[in-house]
This record gives C-alpha cells, sequence and structure tokens, in this order.
C-alpha cells in the first residue's frame, strides 16, 4: 500500500513540472500579434472619432455620394434644387453640402454648429459624384447607410481602417522576414499622422492609400517568395489592385506607376510570369480607369498669372516643390478642410523622419534601386509639374498633396528593402525613430481634437474634455481620454511590430537573385 501511494506521489511529481513549462518564442510572438491587432485597431478608432461627420476634405460630396450612389437616376433618391437653384439629390440635413461643413475653413472656432443638424430632416445638395470617381467605393459603403448618420459615417471609417489592417497585416504575415522591418518602418514613417487621418475616414483616399501599397508590396514580395506563400501574396497584391481602382482614378493609374518600378526592381526570370501578367493586368486597367474619369482634371484651378511662358511655369512649379512634399505631413494641407493647423511642429518633425528614411535607405545603392527610386519619386513630383506645365500656372503650389500621397509608402517600402547589404536600421536609429513618431502622433492627434472640440484658437487648453464646444453624443469617453488612448495604442503597436520585426544578423541579406 505505501509502495503504490510512493508511485502515485513520484508519479504527480513527475507530471508537476508539466503544467509549468515557460512559453516559447512562437507563444510569445503569437501572444505580440494579438497585442499587435489590438492596439492598431485601438489606434484607428481613436482617430476615426476625433473629427465630426463631415471632417475630412470634401466629405459632403463623398457622404451624398454614399447615400445616393452614382447614376443619380437609378440611386433611388428624389432630387430638387438648392435655395442658390443648383439641382441635387435629396440626403439627410446632417451630411447636405450647405450644411455639414459648416465649420469648414474656420479653425478657429469648434464645430459646435452640427448640433444645429438634425437627422429627421433633409435638404438639397448639388455636390455629388456625378461620374468623376470609379465604381466601387460608394457602392460599397452604401450597404451602411443608416438613418442615424452619425453612427453610420462612424462605422463605415472603422470598416476602412480593419480593411487596410487586415489586407496590409496579411501581407506582413506572408512575406519574407527580412522585409518585415522596411515595411513596418516606411507606413509608420509614411503615414504619420496624414496616412492613420486619411485611412480611417470617409474618403476615398483611404482605399486608395491601403491598396497601392498592398499591391506594391504583395508583389515585391511575392517575387521574393515560393510556393503557397508566393500565390497568396499575389493574392494580396490583387485584392490591393481592386481597392485602388474603385476608389481614386489617381490611385488606379499608381498601379502603373508600381509596375514600372518593378520592372527595375525585381530580377526577371521565366518563372516570375505570373507576377509580370499581374503587373500588366493592373496597370491596363488601371490606365483605362484614370482615362474614363475626370477627377484628376476638375481639381486643377489655376490660381497665377495664365500668360505664364512654359519655363516660367516650370520654374513656378519646381520652386512650389518643398512646399508640396511638406504637405505629405500636413503643410498648408492639414487635415479637415485644410483647416487644422499642422504647420510648425508636425509637418517639421514630419519631414525629420523622412530624411532619416531617405538617409537609411541610400546606405546601400545600384542601378535599379535606383530606377525603381525615380519611378515613384518622378511620379509624385512629376505629375503636378507636368500639369501645371501644360496648363501655364503654379499648380504644385495648388495640387493638394495627398492625391500623390499613396507612392510615398512604396517608395519608402523599395529605399528599405532593396539591396541591403545590413540591417535596415540601428537599434540606437530605431529608438530615435519610436521617440519621434510617438511624439508626432500625439501632437497631430491633440491638435485635430483640439480644433474641432475647443477650436485652434484655444491654444492654451490642455483638458480637451473640459468645456468641450463639440463631442459626439452619448459616447462613453471624452476627448482626452481618445487622445491618451491614441497616443498609447500607438506607441504599443509600434513597439510591438518592431520587436515581432527584429532582424537577425542573418536576416541582412539582400532579396534573392
Amino acid at each position: 500500500m505505501a509502495t503504490a501511494q510512493n508511485s502515485s506521489n513520484d508519479t504527480e511529481g513527475r507530471r508537476a513540472p508539466a503544467t509549468r513549462l515557460p512559453l516559447t518564442r512562437r507563444h510569445w510572438n503569437i501572444l505580440g500579434v494579438i497585442a499587435l491587432l489590438a492596439s492598431v485597431f485601438a489606434l484607428g478608432v481613436a482617430w476615426a472619432v476625433s473629427s465630426p461627420v463631415g471632417g475630412s476634405p470634401d466629405d459632403d460630396y463623398h457622404l451624398a455620394s454614399i447615400w445616393c450612389t452614382p447614376p443619380l437616376s437609378e440611386s433611388g433618391c428624389e432630387t430638387g434644387y438648392t435655395e442658390e437653384d443648383t439641382y441635387g439629390p435629396v440626403v439627410p440635413e446632417t451630411i447636405a453640402s450647405n450644411r455639414v461643413a459648416c465649420y469648414a475653413f474656420h479653425g478657429e472656432s469648434s464645430a459646435a454648429c452640427v448640433y444645429n443638424l438634425s437627422d429627421e430632416r433633409t435638404a438639397v445638395t448639388d455636390r455629388w459624384d456625378d461620374g468623376n470617381y470609379p465604381w466601387g467605393y460608394y457602392q460599397f459603403h452604401h450597404h451602411f447607410i443608416a438613418h442615424d448618420t452619425h453612427r453610420a459615417a462612424l462605422t463605415m471609417r472603422i470598416i476602412n481602417w480593419g480593411i487596410a489592417v487586415l489586407l496590409l497585416g496579411g501581407i506582413a504575415a506572408l512575406m519574407p522576414s527580412f522585409l518585415r522591418r522596411g515595411y513596418v518602418v516606411a507606413m509608420a514613417a509614411a503615414w504619420t499622422p496624414m496616412g492613420i487621418y486619411f485611412i480611417a475616414s470617409n474618403n476615398p483616399s483611404s482605399w486608395a492609400f491601403s491598396g497601392v501599397l498592398a499591391f506594391a508590396a504583395g508583389l515585391w514580395s511575392a517575387a521574393n517568395s515560393e510556393g503557397w506563400r508566393r500565390w497568396s501574396l499575389m493574392g494580396g497584391a490583387a485584392i490591393g489592385a481592386l481597392l485602388a481602382c474603385t476608389s481614386r482614378a489617381d490611385a488606379a493609374f499608381f498601379l502603373f506607376v508600381v509596375s514600372a518600378a518593378l520592372i527595375f526592381a525585381v530580377r526577371w526570370r521565366r518563372d516570375r510570369w505570373p507576377e509580370g501578367v499581374l503587373a500588366l493586368l493592373a496597370s491596363i486597367i488601371g490606365i483605362l480607369i484614370m482615362r474614363s474619369t475626370s477627377v484628376a482634371s476638375n481639381t486643377l484651378v489655376s490660381t497665377d498669372t495664365p500668360n505664364m511662358s512654359a519655363i516660367q511655369a516650370l520654374a513656378a512649379n519646381l520652386h512650389a516643390l518643398p512646399q508640396f512634399f511638406a504637405g505629405f505631413y500636413g503643410y498648408r494641407w492639414g487635415p479637415g478642410w485644410m483647416d487644422v493647423p499642422y504647420d510648425g511642429f508636425v509637418s517639421t518633425i514630419g519631414l525629420l523622419i523622412a530624411g532619416a528614411i531617405i538617409i537609411a535607405g541610400v546606405r546601400s545603392w545600384s542601378w535599379r534601386k535606383a530606377m525603381a527610386s525615380l519611378m515613384l519619386a518622378g511620379a509624385m513630383a512629376g505629375v503636378p509639374i507636368l500639369l501645371g506645365v501644360l496648363q501655364r500656372f503654379n499648380n504644385v503650389i495648388s495640387y493638394q498633396p495627398r492625391y500623390m500621397m499613396p507612392l510615398l509608402a512604396v517608395l519608402f517600402f523599395f529605399m528599405l528593402t532593396m539591396d541591403r547589404r545590413e540591417r535596415t536600421i540601428t537599434r540606437p536609429q530605431v529608438g530615435m525613430l519610436a521617440v519621434f513618431l510617438g511624439t508626432l502622433n500625439f501632437y497631430a492627434i491633440f491638435t485635430l481634437l483640439l480644433r474641432y472640440t475647443h477650436g485652434s484658437a484655444s491654444s492654451n487648453t490642455l483638458n480637451l474634455s473640459k468645456e468641450a464646444s463639440w463631442w459626439w453624443e452619448s459616447a462613453p469617453i471624452g476627448p482626452s481620454a481618445v487622445c491618451l488612448i491614441a497616443s498609447f495604442a500607438f506607441i504599443v503597436a509600434l513597439t510591438i511590430a518592431l520587436l515581432l520585426t527584429r532582424e537577425e544578423v542573418s536576416d541582412s541579406a539582400s532579396p534573392r537573385d
């Protein structure tokens, strides 16, 4: 009996350690991915709720087009005439062009005027899509319209963010490990803060940002992969192309620009013909969509002397180019209706980060990398310059940088991942980059919230929730809490992403031949 009891005790003693096994690296990675997804989602939701309905550029136009999808005659919407005797569809008052943007261009004031609008009343809007945008984006989001326009608009913003997270995150999980660090750094450096703002908005630019990068990263990663991962990455690239082609005409054209860069980036072989076919088809479709719409040309408004010579127009556009690139970080073209002040701190820190990424990218160089970078940077600068020279005015000074901004993350991604000879960036550089990005994100979302809750003129306000003139009705938390959540979530997401993509010495190789 004693022997049996001793044997039982021995068995329990041998089994006990099995219940206390330490977590393996794989388990930690899984937990890290879960925490990363949660923090990224929280970041997007925080940015999505930081501006009222109609808060992003031309939101009255886009929301009306979502409610009454083109063509208007088949949308089922009633039509009428505005007080200015202009024709248009009947929509809820809260998204009508002459109502929703009551705070537009008045950055010194809050968005409190939206309290005067009601979903119970309708109004005629004279701003809606009449063939300027491709089919897809408006039709997709039409499924989420509701009587409560505020809830519907927020739902659409969160869906846009979710699409970006799932698509770009899936590509990150599938791509070769030596590309992941550059991928994360490229997105963070290119999209903080303006990219985050637009992706979590109702603007079709959301899909343009996500789709163009997914197409580029998916194809470039597929060209450096084998087996099922390769085909899955090509599938991700195809989904990205679909998003680009159904969002904006210029985003569809960017598929051709990215494909041109890939011609030089990829060392083409016979077994790489599927990537080539996908790039070719996407380019052809993108060009056809660009030619079938007129949104790009409709944004050109000459503000200078119309009698410029070609040389004068070229000089004027080149002179404005630095300001145009600064606009990627909000200079002169901040969030909202360009009435959220990102001049100064935000745009300056953003440019410092961009400069650091470019310097890190040119540590290794080749003719392939030079040509791929030239295709992308040349398109970003060349398209607005060419349009200005052809029409003999300073187009660059008035061309919104967000139209070309989807190519910025692609440029950074290629520069950081092509022809690598060593780590993408060193650990001290990673730490410095994280500090700059975290500070930039905090200041940017604080400024955005301040503009809508108090007005930009209230520069001495630190407690955003105190005496806020505007905020979402029945919201469980206030703007100060949203600002803190966005700041904390950004730091957590960036830290985890950098840890998960940490580079071993063996990972410091270039893409394979």
